[in-house]
């Protein structure tokens, strides 16, 4: 029997039993769909983490204090430079403020710090339009690329390089708040930056440490936080313990390592649920083949005995059984991968959607410096991803039909053809 009879032969059986083989499909569907779900989304993740690792540093730490009682300062600064393996100590103020300009307002969290210091901590950073400000400038500003150019509005500038800019910062006073206002100089638009793990820098505006200070109410020298550059990636776990053991539970310590560690754990849980789910509907699917298959045996053994009779051998009957087990697994592991690929771009929406802007996967999570930003969750898909998925719903349903194909070639062609 030619391959392109058994071919034909298995398909017309399918079709035969439509509602069965689609329930049975179903199942390799639902799988194959949650294994490309699953792994799209993974190999997304781990080239989110690279890009922010890229654009922060393996080697940042950032430290802030975790009591409302301390307060970092000038002094910790020197005692932290002088930590083996420490190549840069760059203490900085945060706070959210309010921008107004030509009648619009735009709310944006500031960040003072010394801005020649902008490639210790963001690195590949640039300026598009202007300059940067020097460490006692304290009426000029510099703004992030959509703070200047608004996503909602790309067309129309919130504010460019030469024009004033009003700051308004809420000042508690006594059990109240009143607003305190400010006019900058936009001095620089930084060239569009993306996502990065501790501050949003396209999102955010940037004064020198003094005016910051000055604008947030602050003493100067007194600190928000610190960022520690260490000299190499190695020496990032001995700074952090150092740190430790100085303050306690005074500060709170984050590094790059730690955050991405979190993100791990978190993947880890997500890829154990989704797996297991996966692994579940392949079980299933793979039972409902053998049920399908067998019942097929019994309703074609007349057919088989015939087959046997006119000249068919054990061989070509059981390749006619598992052709139509493998062609459940092609079927299911194709519409799988169509379903998946969907799946995948849909989840990545949701996680969007649930978020504000700016906010990658999970939302943000507080940091020293202010907001921690997830990895984004996009998928990624590689043909060895659709290869291997279609390829391993193959296997499970000629696996599931080996059994079922086994018997029917076992068949004795008299008891076949006697069988009612």
């Amino acid at each position: 029997m030619k391959a392109l009879d058994i071919f034909h032969m298995a398909f017309d059986a399918l079709k035969s039993r439509k509602l069965r083989a689609a329930l049975t499909i179903l199942g390799i569907v639902i799988g194959i769909a949650t294994i490309v779900v699953l792994t799209s989304l993974t190999e997304g993740l781990g080239a989110s983490i690279t890009g922010l690792v890229g654009k922060t540093g393996a080697n940042t730490i950032a430290i802030s204090p975790a009591k409302r009682d301390v307060q970092l300062s000038t002094s910790d600064v020197r005692s932290i430079k002088r930590i083996d393996g420490v190549r840069e100590v760059i203490p900085f103020v945060r706070g959210t403020v309010t921008l107004k300009a030509g009648g619009k307002s735009y709310d944006a969290t500031v960040m003072g710090i010394d801005n020649y210091l902008f490639p210790e901590v963001f690195s590949d950073l640039s300026v598009a339009e202007g300059t940067l400000l020097s460490t006692i400038d304290y009426s000029g500003i510099v703004v992030g690329y959509k703070v200047a150019y608004p996503p909602d509005s790309p067309d129309e500038a919130f504010t460019s390089v030469g024009k004033l800019v009003s700051v308004e910062i809420q000042v508690s006073v006594a059990s109240s708040s009143a607003a305190s206002e400010r006019t900058f100089v936009v001095r620089g638009v930084l060239s569009e930056y993306g996502a990065s793990l501790f501050f949003q820098v396209d999102d955010g505006v940037f004064l020198s440490l003094p005016a910051a200070s000055m604008l947030l109410k602050k003493n100067y020298g007194d600190y928000d936080g610190i960022i520690i550059v260490a000299v190499t990636i190695d020496d990032v776990e001995s700074i952090t313990k150092s740190v430790q053991q100085t303050y306690g539970d005074d500060v709170r310590v984050l590094s790059t390592g730690q955050l991405l560690d979190a993100l791990g754990s978190m993947m880890d849980l997500v890829q154990t649920f989704l797996g297991g789910i996966a692994a579940i509907s392949l079980i299933v699917a793979g039972v409902a083949i053998v049920n399908i298959m067998y019942i097929s045996v019994i309703e074609r053994t007349r057919m088989i005995g015939l087959l046997k009779a006119v000249g068919a051998d054990d061989g070509t009957i059981m390749m006619l059984f598992l052709t139509e087990a493998a062609m459940i697994g092609i079927i299911g592991g194709g519409v799988g991968c169509g379903v998946g690929v969907v799946m995948a771009y849909i989840t990545g929406w949701l996680f969007a959607g649930f978020q504000s802007p700016g906010q990658g996967l999970g939302g943000q999570m507080g940091t020293p410096m202010g907001q921690f930003r997830s990895p984004s969750l996009q998928p990624v898909f590689t043909p060895q991803l659709i290869i291997i998925a279609i390829s391993f719903g193959i296997i499970v349903s000629a696996v599931a039909g080996f059994f079922p194909a086994r018997k029917a070639a076992k068949l004795d062609p008299a008891a076949a053809l006697r069988y009612e």
